[in-house]
């Protein structure tokens, strides 16, 4: 996952930073 915005919301979902 990118460390971007958009990409620290959908890894979130996960359980996880911005991976």
């Amino acid at each position: 996952y990118s460390n971007r915005t958009d990409g620290d919301v959908t890894s979130n979902k996960l359980g996880r930073t911005g991976v």
